[in-house]
């Protein structure tokens, strides 16, 4: 978490503008999420948050993923907003 902290608030330092640091935002507010809502059903970030190829971690690959996990529901929205915003930056999760 401490790790986390201080790259945001190295993020939020720099020029908000920049479409790239709002995707480096996101990126990040994922890996929060991957932390504090671990080995929760209906998460899909599975049992052991720092180990993103954990068995139990969903991919996001189908609409019904989307639909079910809190994670597939952020990574798609997030994704739809990048690409209206600034698809030349997708988000790399």
């Amino acid at each position: 978490m401490d790790e986390i902290h201080l790259e945001f608030n190295a993020l939020s330092g720099q020029d908000d503008d920049d479409i790239s640091t709002i995707v480096d935002l996101v990126v990040l507010f994922d890996r929060f999420q991957r932390l504090t809502t671990w080995n929760c059903p209906g998460s899909g970030y599975g049992k052991y948050p720092k180990n993103k190829s954990h068995s139990t971690d969903v991919a996001c690959l189908t609409r019904q993923s989307q639909k079910k996990f809190l994670k597939c529901k952020l990574h798609y929205r997030f994704d739809r907003l990048a690409e209206g915003i600034a698809p030349t930056h997708p988000i790399n999760w």
